[in-house]
């Protein structure tokens, strides 16, 4: 009678043990899965930015056969990455090739109007995706998904470098053009499709660009004060414009949605390792020192944030080229054949790593 007793107690005492157990391993999947989800969960989040945040150049974009994919979740871009590792549940990728810090300021604040680039040279340059027709389309969409958003990242710049000049370069040129030998240049540009331009000879399109852009000036003596005017804009524009619009662009993303964690994306240097005799460098550092000021006013939004806005520095970025070439649009490429200064798919796990271990800080 003992003996059964002890058996039963025995083996109520293992089903207890084995509840216990499972209790305990129950409770440690729990935890690990717990450590295992983002510290930092942001349900919705929505990036803004130019073509390095698009992904450009990696194998899921290239495989649209286009230069502009407008509002495209682009896998290994760092957005993407960002979107994963903070859990967000939506994710509004807005960012385009060839924006502006003006034009993120023009789609956020309806009070703003048009400038001379997005109206005369931006929907050329972008295969008609960046015109004035389409942001105004798109500004309700844009002011609502940044109102929504628990987590922004913006990212622009680049192109208030070079789109001002290389804009008022075209304008002029078009006065020179006599033989129409830029016609299937611009119809090429004008089909956003990337293979077309693969086709252009940019030796040969240089050449007639600046044929063309000094005929202007010979044929047009009574366009000189306009000409000149465009070139003071154009200057005065990579010279001022930024530091004027970043601002604004983070005051307004503040004003319209007041709890939003803004992350503010610095800027590598796209002319890193370009030369101008053997390997000096030279391209690269005269270019530093303007990528600097740019990086510097972004710090000094995020420092007017406290606790709201952080600044990532991105400097160490590899990029798909860093060969020395022409900075044209003629010359743009997917891969490394010719101008391509975007982010590698190891540089965008760089960047998404720099942006979530700000985000834990």
């Amino acid at each position: 009678m003992v003996d059964g007793r002890e058996k039963r107690e025995n083996r109520m005492s293992r089903k207890i043990l084995a509840a216990l157990l499972a209790l305990i391993m129950a409770f440690g999947l729990a935890s690990a899965a717990v450590s295992a989800a983002p510290r930092h969960k942001y349900p919705v989040y929505t990036c803004l930015g130019d073509s390095v945040s698009t992904g450009f150049g990696l194998p899921d974009y290239n495989k649209y056969g286009k230069m502009y994919i407008p509002f495209t979740k682009v896998e290994g871009a760092y957005p993407t990455l960002v979107a994963r590792g903070v859990g967000a549940k939506t994710f509004y990728p807005l960012s385009i090739p060839g924006y502006r810090s003006a034009d993120i300021r023009y789609l956020l604040d309806d009070s703003r109007k048009p400038d001379w680039v997005l109206k005369d040279g931006s929907a050329l340059m972008s295969g008609g995706t960046i015109s004035e027709e389409n942001l105004n389309r798109w500004r309700p969409m844009y002011q609502e998904d940044v109102k929504k958003a628990d987590l922004i990242t913006l990212d622009i710049g680049y192109n208030d470098i070079w789109l001002p000049t290389i804009s008022c370069i075209y304008d002029i040129a078009a006065d020179g053009r006599y033989d129409g030998t830029m016609d299937a240049l611009i119809a090429q540009l004008k089909t956003n499709d990337i293979d077309a331009l693969s086709d252009v000879d940019v030796r040969k399109a240089v050449i007639n660009n600046a044929i063309s852009y000094l005929n202007a000036w010979v044929r047009h003596p009574l366009k000189w004060a306009y000409y000149m005017a465009q070139w003071t804009s154009a200057v005065r524009k990579w010279m001022f414009d930024y530091s004027l619009n970043y601002k604004a662009i983070v005051d307004r993303i503040y004003e319209l949605n007041p709890n939003a964690t803004v992350v503010l994306v610095g800027m590598y240097n796209p002319f890193n390792g370009w030369d101008v005799i053997g390997d000096d460098n030279a391209l690269q550092k005269a270019l530093q020192p303007y990528i600097n000021t740019f990086n510097h006013e972004k710090q000094v939004c995020a420092d007017r944030y406290p606790g709201k806005a952080v600044y990532v520095d991105v400097t160490g970025t590899e990029l798909i080229s860093n060969k020395t070439t022409l900075p044209l649009l003629e010359n743009v490429r997917y891969d490394d054949s010719g101008f391509n200064p975007h982010p590698s798919a190891e540089g965008h796990r760089y960047i998404a790593g720099k942006i979530l271990s700000a985000l834990e800080e």
